[in-house]
């Protein structure tokens, strides 16, 4: 089972009924280190490249640090989810200079809005300094 869902209550409701046997890996990038306290075993994150060391920082007691990159990266990862999977990584990756070819079909294209959005967000989070990934 994978936790999507926005509603922490709802996924410590869960947590506390099924303990951490169950290894339900976090699903909702912007709640990660949430989870992470919370219970939750591993991840499957669109943004899991941005933030590989989360659950090691947490760990190490560098709970603080990942949550402000988690911050920092909050309108980058809901960009990533506003529309259809994967054309927004995708799309943001492209921005970085990271070829990663078309969409397989059926995925729709993505709307100008949102790639104009990705670009300004992409676009901020360089002027803040943040590290984003290598171009390829």
């Amino acid at each position: 089972m994978k936790a999507s869902s926005t509603d922490l209550y709802h996924f410590d409701q869960i947590m506390q009924r099924v303990g951490p046997s169950l290894g339900a890996p976090s699903g909702q990038d912007t709640l990660f280190l949430q989870q992470l306290a919370s219970g939750m075993v591993g991840d499957v994150l669109i943004s899991a490249g941005r933030m590989p060391k989360g659950p090691a920082q947490v760990q190490a007691g560098k709970a603080d640090e990942s949550l402000a990159l988690q911050r920092r990266l909050g309108r980058l990862m809901d960009g990533l989810s506003a529309e259809e999977s994967p054309g927004p990584l995708r799309h943001a990756l492209e921005l970085i200079g990271t070829d990663t070819g078309g969409s397989a079909l059926p995925t729709p294209p993505l709307s100008d809005a949102l790639k104009q959005r990705l670009a300004r967000v992409v676009a901020a989070l360089r002027d803040s300094s943040v590290a984003l990934p290598e171009a390829a």
